[in-house]
């Protein structure tokens, strides 16, 4: 997802922008999206280019529960993620990580942040309401690893 920034550049320090843009991850895993949903951007300049932050926001979709093998409706919150972009690299190295502007074009690749913001949010396994986790013991009342313990010694 790449956005033309040249307006952006242009202002002042210090100038903020949001944006809607769509996110276009439609299958996780156990997760599937629902279609046109958007994620808002805020855009702040910056000294020398720009940074980018998503905040926690809902996206709905539905997922596979881990225990049942059911679909359902269900809700994540994206994780806060950030992104700096730069039209040249920083003299300052206390940022781990940052992208450049594309000089030529004026725009900047969001996928990165975006992926970030939305993958991190999805659990390993979803469990549907009312589902429980399996836990150490199984339906008949045995712990079948209670014997392991004793391979190891």
């Amino acid at each position: 997802m790449h956005i033309k920034i040249g307006e952006i550049l242009n202002s002042q320090i210090g100038s903020k922008f949001s944006k809607m843009i769509p996110v276009q991850l439609t299958k996780i895993d156990d997760f599937q999206l629902d279609p046109e949903q958007n994620l808002e951007l805020e855009i702040f300049r910056v000294p020398h280019g720009l940074a980018v932050i998503i905040q926690p926001q809902k996206l709905t979709g539905q997922a596979m529960c881990g225990r049942s093998l059911v679909n359902f409706r269900t809700n994540i919150v994206t994780v806060l993620s950030e992104e700096h972009f730069y039209t040249e690299a920083p003299e300052h190295d206390d940022l781990e990580e940052y992208a450049l502007i594309k000089q030529k074009s004026c725009e900047i690749d969001l996928e990165p942040v975006i992926n970030q913001a939305v993958l991190l949010a999805v659990p390993a396994v979803f469990y549907k309401p009312g589902t429980k986790p399996l836990h150490k013991m199984d339906s008949t009342g045995n712990k079948p690893f209670a014997n392991l313990k004793d391979l190891l010694k």
